[in-house]
């Protein structure tokens, strides 16, 4: 694989070849001087041109490399208006996710705070726009807003014990892995995080950064929750993420001053070991 200096260099070549490019910005992790990122980090590119459709014509893929796969099939739009997006990976396992829009853009927006300007022709720049830092920053929970994902988690996990009596292994991956984990469980982590290493914490994009964060006894609490195909498994799973959101919210409520629904857990509880010896 193609070392980052040799893929900026492609890249400025690139630019230096087509008067067409006015403008190349580096954004994501490699643009991002906070970030370390690995040989296996894709590079995030925008590039401004005079007629960005020169880029529907593809035979400029070439020069960074073989094509293993790319999205979408063709470049095109894929519903950022003004753009054309075209994202590949090279058989090399560099990997580019282009993004191509027109100087006749008045703003440029770019997430985050940091971006790298690679090649900037006419001072363009200058109308990059700062959006947001993105969701994956820890924020501290409301109150309404801490008891409603309890109470919902306790609501959906009867599902899991229910369709595993009926052996539903579809739906109760669907329930544990979907609902369960991202949608409850994954903020409780978060308000954790949020509390050990202080607000604005970044865990990133579906807490794939959790492990840098939570503490071992945590995080191998956390992989508990996770089982294969055998039913048994699945039943100490679901157990073990009952086991942690009471853990979890116990402490996220007492740190904020929160009631934690202890009998509204006891009672769920309770009613899935019914379940589970009633096998």
């Amino acid at each position: 694989m193609l070392s980052e200096a040799d893929v900026l260099q492609s890249l400025m070549q690139w630019a230096e070849d087509d008067d067409n490019i006015r403008l190349i910005i580096l954004n994501g992790s490699r643009g991002d001087s906070t970030r370390t990122p690995d040989e296996l980090s894709d590079y995030d590119v925008s590039v401004i041109m005079r007629d960005p459709e020169q880029a529907l014509d593809d035979h400029w893929i070439a020069r960074f490399g073989e094509v293993m796969v790319r999205w979408p099939r063709t470049p095109g739009d894929t519903g950022l208006p003004g753009w054309i997006t075209q994202l590949v990976l090279f058989r090399s396992g560099l990997r580019i996710d282009f993004q191509f829009g027109s100087t006749a853009i008045r703003s440029i927006e770019c997430a985050g705070a940091f971006q790298c300007v690679l090649l900037d022709r006419d001072r363009l720049s200058e109308r990059i726009r700062r959006l947001p830092v993105s969701g994956t920053h820890v924020q501290p929970p409301r109150e309404e807003e801490f008891i409603e994902r309890i109470n919902a988690f306790w609501w959906d996990v009867p599902y899991v014990a229910k369709a595993l009596r009926r052996q539903e292994l579809d739906y109760v991956r669907f329930i544990m892995d979907s609902d369960l984990r991202f949608e409850k469980i994954h903020p409780l982590l978060r308000w954790k995080i949020g509390i050990d290493h202080g607000a604005a914490t970044d865990v990133g994009i579906f807490g794939r950064w959790f492990p840098r964060y939570l503490s071992r006894p945590t995080w191998e609490r956390y992989l508990a929750t996770f089982s294969g195909a055998d039913s048994e498994e699945q039943w100490q799973a679901m157990f073990a993420m009952c086991g942690l959101v009471r853990e979890l919210g116990t402490e996220i409520a007492d740190h904020y001053g929160f009631i934690y629904p202890s009998e509204t857990d006891e009672r769920v509880t309770t009613y899935l070991y019914q379940l589970f010896e009633g096998r």
